[in-house]
């Protein structure tokens, strides 16, 4: 908004514009909720104003950046969740899919970053953070026993002396 406008624009750079995959769950959401909305397009009828938003008021009307924000605080009271600002919510979004086993190319996509080097620029903490987890995640994968060590221990004690086989 801008001077109490609503100011839409094109996105920043061409990564902007993409398509988010969803999970089921969501697509099914949407789905009824766009059920719904045709119901209130039917008995609004002539006072239905065609915005082409999937959110709306009853009567068509786009809603406003206000009542989305009263709205979105009220609903995380209700549901008793942490309080996040709405312009926080990409950030956060982005703190809870950059783990180990999401590659940090297919979370700059869904962000709409121009270049991975953005989304590890900005999130560089978090990838730290990812790097251990893997780090550990493989460390996990290499057998720990007594047994372990032993063997390698006697191949280590009598390779000393032989020169390595050749690579094929």
């Amino acid at each position: 908004m801008v001077d109490g406008q609503v100011v839409e624009s094109i996105p920043k750079t061409d990564s902007g514009l993409r398509v988010i995959d969803l999970d089921d769950s969501t697509v099914a959401a949407l789905l009824a909720w766009r059920l719904s909305q045709e119901q209130e397009r039917e008995m609004a009828a002539e006072a239905w104003r065609k915005s082409g938003r999937a959110f709306t008021m009853e009567d068509g009307r786009a809603l406003s950046p206000d009542y989305v924000y009263r709205l979105s605080w009220k609903m995380q009271v209700k549901a008793k969740v942490p309080q996040i600002a709405f312009h926080s919510l990409g950030h956060e979004h982005a703190s809870q899919v950059l783990e180990p086993d999401v590659p940090i190319g297919a979370v700059s996509k869904r962000l709409g970053h121009a270049s991975i080097g953005i989304t590890s620029d900005l999130y560089s903490h978090l990838i730290g953070d990812a790097s251990r987890e893997a780090a550990a995640k493989t460390s996990s994968l290499v057998p720990r026993t007594p047994r372990a060590q032993q063997v390698h221990n006697s191949e280590a004690s009598s390779e000393t002396t032989k020169a390595p086989a050749p690579l094929r």
